[in-house]
């Protein structure tokens, strides 16, 4: 407290300037125009400015305004808020916060409390008119409500808008009361006991259209590559051969440095969205966060050409289907590799997004702005896999969550049509979590990419890495991801034993049954005779496979025998390396296969 008694405090005649308060809270002094003259407003913007970016005036009217913008500072207008930003300077964000309105006519206060947030750093959503005197216009909003870090909930006459917000959601709310509406508002003073007299422990709240919720905790925001945590909870990527490069970003400490991640997106050459990367503590994990910030220009030299006006989240964004997605990838300067990966994850999303919704790859349309999101998700993975010069990727069981979502086509089941048709033939769990926890991008990466899934194979570790996703949950909402090179085993992996027991086929059948399924990728396939009820004989026909051929092998099964059900087992099994050569004979040439040398001598069998 002493030197913050030392610290300048400018003295103008007419107003004492706090020069410190951005030491005490982050942010300068705001501005409160209102009992001030214009010239008075402009004499202490000047001295805040000449320090400080990002300086409010608050409850600006025209004169002010005027007078704002005949001083020659750089300034941006809200006039809707009633606010001006003198020296803009984007900065980097907090989490998401979310401004709910009453009615209407409590949006000028809304739009004060949502600018503010956005100058303070924050993303920031709108959900205006959502009173609660019909409680059906605030619940299909609920899901986006628990995913905020605060909502601000902006109401007036009895205040019940915040009042009901803090019994649906778990989140902070700061309650603003306002003196709009009929009845014995009293200037808003009935609106603030009201919200006064609901206050929990649990939920702080406060009355202040300037101020910034605490930080309750870890932020919110859209997480690349792969939306990584949101995806897959306590899911591991596994290498077979890495190098171990020192940066950061969400393939480790040893992994992928943010700046060449973001150097790579940029050959995308896709305009409208930035990230952001910081470190963020998920339960007592440290982990990095990296974001992406989607709106329909570059924002990269500051304000430049963005003359509209209007806040991010307000933007429009032109829908994409797989044919322009495809070309983009094509067309950018990607390496070959990345190319291809991305544009296999791609075509297997719009396979199953066309299934589901009984449509054609053509048809399928990736939304606005998670068309943005999904590229920067899809290629920022395959290139982070790249940068780590990664052979193989290896995951967990996916924790496909519960519960429902709200999204483009309504209300759906969790986890959504499209990523339960990627997830066929691929271990997942229930952990008991009701959020999201696989969305379609997510699963498209995921079961692309992975050649096995379950338990973690054998490998010595060189590098960790926590990748944090945007929910709290009641586990650490992170993605590990261990980076290693394959055990002196070498060969211990996850295949899945496909099965079906027939007793009314004959034997004659069986070859084509069998060639059939090593042409849809069975590793191995095979027949035991068994001896069934009523001393029936029969045979049980058994099949390798890796995990993501569980589905073709069962269609093969069903179309080509009499069978009306097949089972499947992940087991895991441990296999020397070996080789293929061929073997010249006077008469024929001989393809054998037998295992790789081994030892001084380097003997091996055939």
């Amino acid at each position: 407290m002493a030197r913050l008694r030392d610290l300048p405090v400018d003295d103008l005649g007419f107003a004492r300037v706090d020069l410190h308060r951005s030491l005490r809270h982050g942010v300068p002094e705001a501005v409160f125009c209102q009992g001030k003259t214009p010239a008075q407003v402009v004499a202490i913007a000047s001295r805040l400015a000449a320090g400080h970016d990002n300086v409010l005036a608050t409850r600006a009217d025209a004169a002010v305004v005027a007078a704002l913008e005949a001083s020659g500072l750089p300034v941006r207008i809200h006039a809707e808020a009633r606010l001006v930003v003198i020296k803009p300077r984007p900065q980097e964000g907090v989490g998401l916060i979310v401004v709910v309105s009453a009615g209407t006519s409590d949006m000028p206060v809304a739009e004060e409390a949502a600018v503010t947030a956005e100058t303070m750093g924050n993303r920031v959503e709108r959900i205006f008119d959502c009173g609660v005197a019909g409680l059906h216009r605030l619940v299909p909003h609920l899901d986006r409500l628990n995913e905020a870090n605060a909502i601000i909930a902006v109401a007036g006459m009895e205040g019940a808008l915040p009042t009901v917000i803090g019994g649906l959601v778990d989140r902070p709310v700061i309650a603003v009361p306002t003196s709009v509406g009929y009845g014995a508002s009293f200037g808003g003073v009935a609106a603030l006991l009201a919200m006064l007299n609901s206050c929990a422990p649990e939920s702080p709240w406060s009355t202040s259209t300037t101020a910034t919720a605490r930080q309750p905790k870890p932020t919110r925001s859209t997480s690349s590559p792969a939306r990584s945590a949101d995806h897959a909870r306590r899911l591991f990527r596994l290498s077979e051969r890495s190098r171990g490069r020192h940066g950061h970003g969400r393939f480790g400490r040893r992994g992928v440095p943010f700046e060449a991640l973001r150097a790579e997106l940029a050959k995308l050459g896709l305009p409208g969205f930035t990230l952001e990367r910081r470190e963020v503590m998920k339960g007592v994990f440290r982990a990095t966060k990296i974001d992406v910030h989607v709106h329909d220009h570059d924002h990269a030299h500051g304000d430049a050409g963005h003359a509209h006006g209007e806040p991010h989240g307000r933007h429009e964004h032109p829908d994409r289907n797989l044919g322009s997605i495809l070309g983009l990838i094509t067309a950018s300067g990607l390496d070959a590799t990345v190319k291809a990966q991305a544009a296999r994850i791609f075509t297997r999303l719009a396979e199953a997004e066309a299934r589901v919704h009984g449509t054609t790859v053509d048809q399928v349309h990736f939304h606005d702005v998670g068309a943005v999101d999904a590229i920067v998700d899809v290629t920022g993975a395959c290139i982070g896999l790249h940068l780590l010069d990664v052979d193989t990727v290896h995951c967990s069981a996916l924790p496909v969550g519960g519960g429902f979502v709200t999204g483009a086509h309504g209300r759906i089941p969790i986890p959504g049509p499209g990523t339960a048709e990627l997830l066929k033939g691929f271990p997942v769990v229930d952990t008991g979590v009701k959020r999201e926890l696989v969305t379609p991008t997510g699963a498209a990466i995921l079961t692309t990419l992975a050649t096995s899934a379950g338990t973690m194979p054998a490998m010595t570790v060189e590098a960790v890495g926590y990748g944090a996703g945007d929910m709290d949950l009641d586990a650490p909402n992170v993605l590990r991801v261990f980076v290693g090179r394959p055990a002196d085993s070498g060969g211990r992996e996850t295949i899945m034993q496909v099965e079906t027991t027939v007793d009314d086929m004959q034997p004659q059948l069986w070859e084509a049954v069998m060639e059939r399924l090593f042409e849809a990728g069975a590793l191995d396939v095979y027949l035991t005779p068994v001896m069934m009820k009523k001393s029936r004989p029969g045979t049980v026909l058994t099949a390798l496979c890796t995990p993501d051929k569980v589905t073709e092998l069962s269609h093969v099964l069903f179309e080509e025998s009499p069978t009306i059900g097949v089972r499947w087992t992940a087991y895991q099994r441990e296999r020397l390396a070996r080789e293929m050569v061929d073997a010249h004979h006077r008469l024929r040439r001989h393809h054998l296969q037998g295992l790789a040398p081994r030892g001084p001598r380097g003997h091996g069998h055939t």
